[in-house]
Protein backbone atom coordinates (compact mmCIF):
# COMPACT_ATOMS: atom_id res chain seq x y z
CA UNK A 1 0.00 0.00 0.00
CA UNK A 2 1.48 3.54 -1.47
CA UNK A 3 1.92 6.03 1.42
CA UNK A 4 -1.23 8.52 -0.39
CA UNK A 5 -3.56 4.76 -0.19
CA UNK A 6 -2.21 4.61 3.45
CA UNK A 7 -3.42 8.46 4.27
CA UNK A 8 -6.76 8.06 2.35
CA UNK A 9 -7.85 4.41 4.54
CA UNK A 10 -6.52 6.26 7.48
CA UNK A 11 -8.74 9.38 6.58
CA UNK A 12 -11.72 7.02 5.92
CA UNK A 13 -11.31 4.96 8.78
CA UNK A 14 -10.99 8.45 11.30
CA UNK A 15 -14.47 9.68 9.16
CA UNK A 16 -16.46 6.26 9.77
CA UNK A 17 -15.53 6.41 13.72
CA UNK A 18 -16.46 10.47 13.86
CA UNK A 19 -19.63 9.34 11.65
CA UNK A 20 -20.35 6.58 14.26
CA UNK A 21 -19.59 8.57 17.22
CA UNK A 22 -21.90 11.07 16.07
CA UNK A 23 -24.96 8.92 15.85
CA UNK A 24 -23.83 7.42 19.39
CA UNK A 25 -24.28 10.80 20.30
CA UNK A 26 -27.29 11.80 18.45
CA UNK A 27 -28.73 8.52 20.18
CA UNK A 28 -28.05 9.40 23.77
CA UNK A 29 -29.46 12.83 22.65
CA UNK A 30 -32.79 11.25 21.22
CA UNK A 31 -33.07 9.21 24.19
CA UNK A 32 -32.76 12.15 26.96
CA UNK A 33 -34.28 14.99 25.08
CA UNK A 34 -37.66 13.43 25.33
CA UNK A 35 -37.58 12.90 29.45
CA UNK A 36 -40.22 15.48 30.58
CA UNK A 37 -39.93 16.17 34.33
CA UNK A 38 -43.36 16.29 35.95
CA UNK A 39 -44.63 20.07 36.48
CA UNK A 40 -45.38 21.69 39.58
CA UNK A 41 -48.96 22.04 38.14
CA UNK A 42 -49.71 18.27 38.37
CA UNK A 43 -49.70 18.53 41.78
CA UNK A 44 -51.82 21.13 42.49
CA UNK A 45 -55.36 18.94 41.41
CA UNK A 46 -54.35 16.38 43.39
CA UNK A 47 -56.82 15.17 46.55
CA UNK A 48 -54.88 13.90 49.59
CA UNK A 49 -57.46 10.46 48.99
CA UNK A 50 -56.23 8.54 52.33
CA UNK A 51 -58.10 10.35 54.94
CA UNK A 52 -61.55 10.91 54.16
CA UNK A 53 -64.17 9.56 56.71
CA UNK A 54 -65.21 10.81 59.81
CA UNK A 55 -62.00 10.38 62.64
CA UNK A 56 -64.79 10.95 65.25
CA UNK A 57 -67.57 7.56 64.43
CA UNK A 58 -69.26 7.01 67.89
CA UNK A 59 -69.92 10.43 69.77
CA UNK A 60 -69.89 13.21 67.10
CA UNK A 61 -70.27 11.62 64.21
CA UNK A 62 -72.76 14.23 63.39
CA UNK A 63 -71.18 17.43 64.45
CA UNK A 64 -67.55 16.60 63.49
CA UNK A 65 -66.33 19.09 60.66
CA UNK A 66 -62.98 18.27 60.15
CA UNK A 67 -61.71 20.67 57.53
CA UNK A 68 -59.10 17.79 56.15
CA UNK A 69 -61.89 15.56 54.96
CA UNK A 70 -60.82 14.79 51.41
CA UNK A 71 -63.16 14.22 49.10
CA UNK A 72 -64.91 17.31 47.95
CA UNK A 73 -68.31 15.67 48.25
CA UNK A 74 -69.38 12.82 49.94
CA UNK A 75 -72.63 10.96 51.45
CA UNK A 76 -71.81 8.72 54.50
CA UNK A 77 -75.10 6.26 56.01
CA UNK A 78 -73.87 5.83 59.50
CA UNK A 79 -77.10 4.49 61.84
CA UNK A 80 -79.88 5.90 59.59
CA UNK A 81 -77.66 9.49 59.67
CA UNK A 82 -77.50 10.89 55.55
CA UNK A 83 -74.48 13.19 56.13
CA UNK A 84 -73.91 15.50 52.87
CA UNK A 85 -70.45 17.53 53.08
CA UNK A 86 -68.65 19.35 50.17
CA UNK A 87 -65.10 20.86 50.89
CA UNK A 88 -63.77 23.66 48.86
CA UNK A 89 -60.17 23.76 48.24
CA UNK A 90 -57.73 27.09 47.64
CA UNK A 91 -54.54 27.24 46.65
CA UNK A 92 -52.44 29.99 47.73
CA UNK A 93 -49.26 27.99 47.57
CA UNK A 94 -49.79 25.29 45.16
CA UNK A 95 -50.90 22.53 47.44
CA UNK A 96 -54.33 23.02 48.66
CA UNK A 97 -53.18 24.37 52.44
CA UNK A 98 -56.67 26.20 53.09
CA UNK A 99 -60.12 24.21 53.27
CA UNK A 100 -63.55 25.34 54.05
CA UNK A 101 -65.97 22.47 55.03
CA UNK A 102 -70.16 22.41 54.97
CA UNK A 103 -72.06 19.90 56.52
CA UNK A 104 -76.07 19.10 56.78
CA UNK A 105 -76.69 15.99 58.47
CA UNK A 106 -80.37 14.35 59.64
CA UNK A 107 -80.78 11.59 62.31
CA UNK A 108 -83.83 11.01 64.64
CA UNK A 109 -85.35 13.75 64.17
CA UNK A 110 -82.49 16.25 64.01
CA UNK A 111 -81.28 18.15 61.69
CA UNK A 112 -77.75 19.66 61.77
CA UNK A 113 -75.44 22.49 59.64
CA UNK A 114 -72.19 23.10 59.91
CA UNK A 115 -69.46 25.28 58.83
CA UNK A 116 -65.66 23.90 59.17
CA UNK A 117 -62.07 25.64 58.24
CA UNK A 118 -58.75 23.62 58.06
CA UNK A 119 -55.32 25.69 57.74
CA UNK A 120 -52.35 23.51 56.72
CA UNK A 121 -49.16 23.75 57.78
CA UNK A 122 -45.98 22.28 55.85
CA UNK A 123 -42.24 22.51 57.06
CA UNK A 124 -41.26 22.94 53.43
CA UNK A 125 -43.11 24.83 50.61
CA UNK A 126 -44.68 23.03 48.20
CA UNK A 127 -42.89 24.26 45.05
CA UNK A 128 -39.09 23.78 47.28
CA UNK A 129 -40.38 20.06 47.15
CA UNK A 130 -40.93 19.95 44.05
CA UNK A 131 -37.32 21.60 42.35
CA UNK A 132 -35.65 19.81 44.76
CA UNK A 133 -36.41 16.32 44.37
CA UNK A 134 -36.68 16.96 39.81
CA UNK A 135 -33.26 18.30 40.93
CA UNK A 136 -32.30 15.15 42.11
CA UNK A 137 -33.20 12.92 39.07
CA UNK A 138 -31.43 15.72 36.99
CA UNK A 139 -28.63 15.03 38.49
CA UNK A 140 -28.92 10.80 37.93
CA UNK A 141 -29.91 12.27 34.64
CA UNK A 142 -26.40 14.18 33.76
CA UNK A 143 -24.25 11.28 35.41
CA UNK A 144 -25.69 8.65 33.06
CA UNK A 145 -25.62 11.01 29.75
CA UNK A 146 -21.78 11.00 31.34
CA UNK A 147 -20.63 7.58 30.90
CA UNK A 148 -18.39 6.45 28.36
CA UNK A 149 -19.70 3.23 27.36
CA UNK A 150 -22.14 3.81 24.80
CA UNK A 151 -24.01 0.65 25.77
CA UNK A 152 -24.45 0.78 29.48
CA UNK A 153 -25.01 4.37 28.40
CA UNK A 154 -28.03 3.48 26.55
CA UNK A 155 -28.91 0.42 28.85
CA UNK A 156 -28.96 2.98 32.06
CA UNK A 157 -31.15 5.72 29.91
CA UNK A 158 -34.01 3.60 29.35
CA UNK A 159 -33.87 1.72 32.47
CA UNK A 160 -33.89 5.82 33.51
CA UNK A 161 -36.47 6.46 31.41
CA UNK A 162 -38.57 3.56 32.91
CA UNK A 163 -39.13 4.78 36.33
CA UNK A 164 -37.91 8.69 36.77
CA UNK A 165 -41.30 10.08 35.85
CA UNK A 166 -43.53 8.84 38.66
CA UNK A 167 -40.61 8.15 40.92
CA UNK A 168 -40.37 12.06 40.85
CA UNK A 169 -43.97 12.32 41.51
CA UNK A 170 -43.94 9.90 44.26
CA UNK A 171 -41.26 11.43 46.25
CA UNK A 172 -42.97 14.82 46.11
CA UNK A 173 -45.97 13.22 47.35
CA UNK A 174 -44.52 11.47 50.03
CA UNK A 175 -42.76 14.52 51.25
CA UNK A 176 -45.42 16.87 50.79
CA UNK A 177 -47.80 14.01 52.93
CA UNK A 178 -45.62 15.42 56.35
CA UNK A 179 -47.69 18.41 57.65
CA UNK A 180 -49.82 19.25 60.70
CA UNK A 181 -53.50 21.12 60.43
CA UNK A 182 -55.24 23.48 62.74
CA UNK A 183 -58.85 22.80 62.37
CA UNK A 184 -62.07 24.53 63.53
CA UNK A 185 -65.65 24.32 63.19
CA UNK A 186 -69.06 25.29 64.35
CA UNK A 187 -72.42 23.16 63.71
CA UNK A 188 -75.88 24.00 64.60
CA UNK A 189 -78.82 21.42 65.64
CA UNK A 190 -82.31 22.33 65.14
CA UNK A 191 -85.39 20.08 66.15
CA UNK A 192 -87.51 21.85 63.31
CA UNK A 193 -86.76 23.90 60.95
CA UNK A 194 -89.66 26.16 61.76
CA UNK A 195 -90.84 27.62 65.03
CA UNK A 196 -93.82 26.01 66.42
CA UNK A 197 -96.44 26.78 69.04
CA UNK A 198 -94.97 26.15 72.47
CA UNK A 199 -92.20 24.49 70.37
CA UNK A 200 -88.72 25.79 70.18
CA UNK A 201 -86.72 24.71 67.09
CA UNK A 202 -83.02 25.09 67.84
CA UNK A 203 -81.76 22.03 70.22
CA UNK A 204 -78.11 23.58 70.51
CA UNK A 205 -74.86 24.09 68.94
CA UNK A 206 -71.36 22.54 69.15
CA UNK A 207 -68.35 24.26 68.43
CA UNK A 208 -64.74 22.31 68.21
CA UNK A 209 -61.04 22.61 67.82
CA UNK A 210 -58.06 20.42 66.80
CA UNK A 211 -55.20 19.69 65.14
CA UNK A 212 -54.16 16.62 62.47
CA UNK A 213 -50.63 15.70 62.40
CA UNK A 214 -50.34 13.31 58.99
CA UNK A 215 -47.13 11.04 59.79
CA UNK A 216 -46.78 10.44 56.34
CA UNK A 217 -49.12 8.65 53.73
CA UNK A 218 -49.81 6.02 55.48
CA UNK A 219 -50.57 6.90 59.13
CA UNK A 220 -51.73 10.16 61.38
CA UNK A 221 -52.87 11.01 64.56
CA UNK A 222 -55.97 13.75 65.29
CA UNK A 223 -57.09 15.25 68.41
CA UNK A 224 -60.04 17.38 68.68
CA UNK A 225 -61.99 19.36 71.59
CA UNK A 226 -66.07 19.55 71.57
CA UNK A 227 -67.58 21.97 73.52
CA UNK A 228 -71.58 21.36 72.91
CA UNK A 229 -74.59 23.41 74.62
CA UNK A 230 -77.67 21.45 73.64
CA UNK A 231 -81.47 20.80 74.70
CA UNK A 232 -82.97 17.21 74.95
CA UNK A 233 -86.67 18.80 73.91
CA UNK A 234 -87.81 21.19 72.03
CA UNK A 235 -90.54 21.70 74.47
CA UNK A 236 -90.48 25.78 75.73
CA UNK A 237 -88.67 26.05 78.97
CA UNK A 238 -86.35 22.96 78.65
CA UNK A 239 -82.98 23.88 79.83
CA UNK A 240 -80.08 23.76 78.38
CA UNK A 241 -77.01 21.39 79.01
CA UNK A 242 -73.07 22.19 78.86
CA UNK A 243 -70.93 19.14 77.31
CA UNK A 244 -67.50 19.15 77.24
CA UNK A 245 -65.17 16.20 75.76
CA UNK A 246 -62.90 15.61 73.04
CA UNK A 247 -61.58 12.95 70.73
CA UNK A 248 -58.19 11.31 69.75
CA UNK A 249 -57.72 8.93 66.61
CA UNK A 250 -54.53 6.97 65.14
CA UNK A 251 -54.60 5.23 62.48
CA UNK A 252 -52.26 2.84 60.25
CA UNK A 253 -52.86 2.02 56.08
CA UNK A 254 -51.84 -1.69 55.07
CA UNK A 255 -50.77 -1.53 51.19
CA UNK A 256 -52.95 -3.73 48.91
CA UNK A 257 -51.26 -2.80 45.49
CA UNK A 258 -47.54 -2.66 45.86
CA UNK A 259 -47.22 -1.20 42.34
CA UNK A 260 -49.44 1.86 43.21
CA UNK A 261 -47.29 4.38 42.36
CA UNK A 262 -47.58 3.27 38.63
CA UNK A 263 -51.21 4.20 39.25
CA UNK A 264 -53.62 6.65 37.58
CA UNK A 265 -55.27 7.49 41.54
CA UNK A 266 -52.28 7.80 42.53
CA UNK A 267 -50.72 9.84 39.95
CA UNK A 268 -54.06 12.13 40.28
CA UNK A 269 -55.53 11.62 43.50
CA UNK A 270 -52.58 10.48 45.36
CA UNK A 271 -55.19 7.44 46.65
CA UNK A 272 -53.23 4.56 47.74
CA UNK A 273 -55.44 1.31 47.64
CA UNK A 274 -55.46 -0.60 50.92
CA UNK A 275 -56.80 -1.46 54.50
CA UNK A 276 -56.47 1.41 57.48
CA UNK A 277 -56.24 0.06 60.67
CA UNK A 278 -57.48 2.98 63.30
CA UNK A 279 -58.51 2.65 66.64
CA UNK A 280 -60.75 6.26 68.35
CA UNK A 281 -61.18 7.17 71.59
CA UNK A 282 -64.03 9.80 72.33
CA UNK A 283 -65.03 11.28 75.67
CA UNK A 284 -68.23 13.92 76.34
CA UNK A 285 -69.44 14.85 79.74
CA UNK A 286 -72.76 17.01 81.30
CA UNK A 287 -71.08 19.62 83.06
CA UNK A 288 -74.30 21.73 83.96
CA UNK A 289 -78.38 20.36 84.72
CA UNK A 290 -77.47 16.77 84.90
CA UNK A 291 -81.23 16.20 85.67
CA UNK A 292 -81.85 17.46 81.90
CA UNK A 293 -79.16 15.59 80.02
CA UNK A 294 -80.01 14.16 76.54
CA UNK A 295 -81.38 10.49 76.67
CA UNK A 296 -80.19 10.77 80.44
CA UNK A 297 -76.70 10.25 79.97
CA UNK A 298 -73.69 12.58 81.94
CA UNK A 299 -70.79 11.13 80.76
CA UNK A 300 -69.89 8.79 77.92
CA UNK A 301 -66.94 7.05 77.05
CA UNK A 302 -66.43 5.24 73.14
CA UNK A 303 -63.56 3.40 72.41
CA UNK A 304 -63.71 2.18 68.52
CA UNK A 305 -61.41 0.14 66.43
CA UNK A 306 -61.52 0.85 62.79
CA UNK A 307 -61.32 -1.09 60.17
CA UNK A 308 -61.81 1.07 56.77
CA UNK A 309 -61.67 -0.62 53.05
CA UNK A 310 -60.27 1.63 50.72
CA UNK A 311 -60.25 0.26 47.23
CA UNK A 312 -60.96 3.05 44.79
CA UNK A 313 -61.15 6.93 45.45
CA UNK A 314 -65.07 6.87 44.29
CA UNK A 315 -65.70 4.94 47.05
CA UNK A 316 -64.87 3.55 50.45
CA UNK A 317 -66.26 1.92 53.32
CA UNK A 318 -65.93 1.21 56.87
CA UNK A 319 -66.65 -1.02 60.04
CA UNK A 320 -66.41 0.60 63.16
CA UNK A 321 -66.98 -1.55 66.58
CA UNK A 322 -67.46 1.14 69.40
CA UNK A 323 -67.60 -0.11 73.20
CA UNK A 324 -69.61 2.70 75.07
CA UNK A 325 -69.11 3.07 78.78
CA UNK A 326 -72.50 5.28 80.06
CA UNK A 327 -73.03 7.15 83.31
CA UNK A 328 -76.87 7.78 83.41
CA UNK A 329 -78.19 10.86 85.91
CA UNK A 330 -79.66 8.28 87.83
CA UNK A 331 -76.20 6.75 89.04
CA UNK A 332 -76.41 3.65 87.04
CA UNK A 333 -74.54 2.47 84.35
CA UNK A 334 -74.18 0.41 81.40
CA UNK A 335 -71.83 -0.47 78.66
CA UNK A 336 -73.26 -0.73 74.77
CA UNK A 337 -71.30 -2.25 71.87
CA UNK A 338 -73.11 -1.19 68.38
CA UNK A 339 -70.94 -2.26 65.10
CA UNK A 340 -71.37 1.12 62.39
CA UNK A 341 -71.14 1.14 59.30
CA UNK A 342 -70.08 4.24 57.01
CA UNK A 343 -70.13 4.68 53.34
CA UNK A 344 -68.26 7.86 51.60
CA UNK A 345 -68.89 8.10 47.87
CA UNK A 346 -67.46 10.36 45.68
CA UNK A 347 -69.89 12.42 43.53
CA UNK A 348 -67.54 16.01 42.07
CA UNK A 349 -64.68 17.52 42.77
CA UNK A 350 -65.24 21.64 43.92
CA UNK A 351 -62.19 23.89 44.32
CA UNK A 352 -61.91 27.75 44.86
Amino acid sequence: MTEYNRITFLIVILFLFSLNASFAQNDSTTLSSDLEYPDIKIFQGSRYSNNNLNPEPAIYSLTNLTANQLFTHYINLDEQAIIISPTWFAEPSNFKSLNLNLKAARQRGVSNFGLGFGLRFNKNKPIQIHDRVVSKYQGLHRNILAMTNETVKKSELERFRGFYYNNIIDEVYKESSKYITLQAGLNAQFFELFQKDNFEAFKGFNASAGINFSLSQKSGIHINYNYTEKKASGAVGTPTVLYQGGSFTASTLIVLNKDYVNSENYIQHMFIPGLELGIAVEYQEAMENLDFAEDNIVKQLAISPILDFKFSPKMQFRVALPIKSIDLNDGSQITQFTPIVQYAIQISDLKL
